[in-house]
């Protein structure tokens, strides 16, 4: 599985900072949050006195061009303490999850992290493993795992090396073009505007010991919004964003899970709504509140919301009322996390209903002449229980998940004009990590298209399956000593206090295991001595059957620990279904797909050129031969590094992305990587091609 590490690095540092763009297509998949321990660590870095961060805008241009010039240790030490912290914790966070789908890379990011001070602890999974997203504050958990390094600038050119070896795609775009703007200084603080390219975007220096730092703002440390739409990108290619979809809003902190009776829950979302040549503003801005939605920018469209509408349903979802309202006055709905807009004139694609789901289509994307594309759905529930959002928080897309208590998305059929299909199939799962308030969940889900030859003038049915539960009966048990080895045994199952760790008048971190349970039963929450619960920070753990590990973070260190455990619960199947969905660009594409067809016996090859020195980093030097009719979007090899007398003395898998045509049918071309984790003996290097993926989605893989 391709990982787009370098993506969220170049997203948080161009995008939010300097208004540019880097180059690679995100997955959004389950993220884990590593458990850290603090062995002997690089120390903490000496003042760099040679960079010139004399005012505001010298360190502005001296962050920029480092950037630029790839000194990203440098370009770190511009940055506040806090900052760093938090720039080196989204690393962590988001490199974790490389290693935990990717095991060919857990090794060399276990070697990374126990050189900076954050490696891998006996009983706990990380790194590569542990916790899916957290549940508290975005920016703290950020701070908070980037806090446990040292050497803050060293490990960002340590990973940024280590992410170029592993395939990450660094186009920087012109990060030169960014321009401050507005820059105002009150006192040590100062604020401006980037501006690039269209892009307009806040900034903040503080000012420390008589150098300026630039402060990052929480907000760009929201993990949902870093990895949302706002910087999705398909090799290369900007979507077409305006305001709406640069808004940072936060998930809730879900409360502890509460019961509900299946009336109760239908009762929440169903309404009845009659209205009569009543301005359509009251209606839409009653349901969204009702929905947890503010309006954005509704002054935009007061003329459409003035106008009367008149509407009669019975048992209806409040989405239905908002697209209904909608359409009587020739507005569309748009939805993001806690944020309803508008846009003029009749629904792009079509969209349907089932129980409290809307099912929307985000985006479609068609790259002519490959007949590819990419389509993103978008499945929202509204005016639910948070006990319903809470089951919600995780999705998967396996279909034969054994864990029935988990939510499900499974896309039965993606069939275009004739019945061609039109899903490129997987052997592996996702887990999409839904966005959700108190009121809602937004989930997403990006597919990739194939068979869009001429004769596909659309796409003809879109069938999914919606699966989830919610808790009809919930029983507690309460772990009052907080030491390791603790158990709390039942006729149905077993707890044990597997791991505590308590950091006195500060954080702590908890591992349970159980048997008896799936994990979507468990929920673990942290009470101080009179019983309040503490806030968390994260959580997660693995599972298999009926037995498994939970882990839970706070900030500070709670008196016991509660886990809620789901005893019953009430399953539902939604079925939602869209069709007849227009394509652009079928005139532009082929007749029908090429057959591959190359001399020998793979579609390319490689050659190793060299090894070389750069920034104290190895860099090896190698190009590919694409020797087949079909250009190339990506590819993964194996990289075995050579000692002097050709003996093998270790391996590290790497991977190349980029635009579509990266390597073009029948030619060559030269690509360069840090090779961060080779041995100092290393002389020479053999290639081992693993997979080759093209530009019409199909793909090719080489013989074990």
């Amino acid at each position: 599985m391709q990982i787009t590490r370098s993506r969220i690095l170049t997203s948080f540092l161009l995008l939010t900072v300097l208004g540019c763009s880097s180059q690679e297509a995100p997955e959004q998949k389950q993220v884990n949050l590593p458990d850290v321990e603090k062995p002997v660590a690089e120390a903490a870095p000496q003042e760099d006195l040679s960079l010139d961060l004399s005012k505001p805008e010298a360190t502005f241009a001296t962050f920029k061009t480092n950037v630029h010039e790839g000194k990203w240790k440098a370009g770190a030490n511009c940055l506040t303490e806090d900052s760093q912290a938090s720039l080196c914790g989204v690393m962590i966070f988001m490199s974790s999850l490389t290693a935990a789908f990717d095991p060919e890379s857990k090794e060399g990011f276990e070697a990374l992290m126990k050189k900076h001070g954050a490696g891998p602890d006996a009983e706990s999974p990380f790194p590569g493993s542990a916790p899916p997203a957290a549940e508290g504050s975005p920016q703290n958990m950020m701070r908070m795992l980037g806090s446990a390094i040292k050497n803050k600038p060293a490990f960002l050119e340590d990973l940024m090396a280590w992410m170029s070896e592993s395939g990450g795609n660094f186009d920087l775009g012109k990060v030169t073009d960014a321009k401050l703007e507005e820059l105002k200084i009150e006192g040590d603080k100062a604020t401006a505007f980037v501006v690039n390219n269209d892009k307009r975007n806040p900034i903040e220096f503080q000012r420390l010991n008589e150098r300026w730092k630039i402060h990052l703002p929480d907000e760009l440390f929201n993990m949902e919004n870093a990895t949302g739409d706002q910087a999705e990108m398909q090799f290369g290619e900007m979507q077409n964003f305006d305001d709406f979809d640069y808004q940072y809003v936060e998930s809730d902190e879900l409360p502890p899970m509460q019961a509900v009776t299946v009336e109760e829950y239908k009762n929440a979302w169903q309404v009845d709504v009659s209205v009569d040549s009543q301005p359509a503003a009251e209606l839409i801005t009653k349901m969204a509140a009702e929905c947890g939605f503010e309006l954005f920018n509704p002054e935009d469209f007061q003329d459409a919301l003035s106008k009367p509408i008149t509407l009669n349903l019975q048992d209806v979802s409040r989405l239905q009322a908002i697209e209904a309202a909608c359409e009587q006055v020739g507005l569309y709905p748009r939805y993001r996390l806690k944020s309803l807009g508008f846009k003029e004139g009749p629904r792009p694609f079509p969209a349907t209903f089932s129980g409290p789901f809307l099912l929307t289509i985000s985006s479609l994307n068609e790259y002519p002449p490959y007949a590819a594309g990419d389509l993103k759905l978008q499945l929202i529930a509204a005016g639910i229980p948070s006990a319903a959002v809470s089951s919600l928080q995780e999705v998967t897309d396996q279909a034969d998940s054994e864990n029935k208590t988990n939510a499900r998305w499974i896309i039965n059929q993606l069939t275009g004009t004739g019945d061609l299909k039109l899903k490129i199939e997987s052997s592996g799962y996702q887990i999409m990590m839904s966005e959700v308030s108190l009121k809602h969940a937004v989930i997403e889900d990006s597919i990739p298209l194939g068979n869009l030859v001429q004769s596909v003038q659309q796409i003809q049915s879109i069938d999914t399956q919606f699966y989830y539960s919610i808790p009809t009966e919930i029983i507690t048990q309460t772990f009052d000593k907080l030491e390791k080895g603790e158990t709390i045994e039942t006729e149905n199952f077993t707890l044990t206090l597997k791991q505590a760790r308590i950091n006195p008048n500060a954080d702590a971190n908890f591992t349970i295991e159980y048997t008896g349970l799936s994990n979507g039963q468990i929920t673990i929450l942290g009470l101080d001595a009179e019983g309040n619960p503490v806030e968390s920070s994260g959580g997660g753990g693995f599972w298999s059957g009926d037995k498994g590990t939970t882990n839970a973070y706070f900030e500070k260190a709670p008196a016991k620990l509660q886990v809620q455990i789901v005893k019953e619960f009430q399953q539902f199947d939604e079925t939602l279904s869209l069709s007849n969905i227009p394509l652009a660009e079928f005139k532009n594409m082929p007749e029908e797909i090429a057959k591959l067809s190359f001399p020998g016996e793979a579609p390319v090859s490689f050659k190793f050129l060299d090894l070389t020195e750069e920034n104290g980093n190895m860099m090896m030097k190698y190009t590919i031969t694409n020797h087949s009719n079909k250009d190339i979007s990506n590819f993964s090899v194996n990289n075995d590094y050579l000692d002097a007398d050709g003996k093998k003395l270790k391996d590290f898998p790497h991977s190349q992305s980029g635009e579509r045509n990266l390597v073009p049918a029948g030619e060559t071309r030269k690509f360069g990587t840090m090779a961060f984790f080779a041995p100092e003996e290393t002389k020479s290097v053999a290639i081992n091609p693993r997979d080759v993926n093209f530009a019409d989605n199909t793909s090719w893989e080489f013989k074990k």
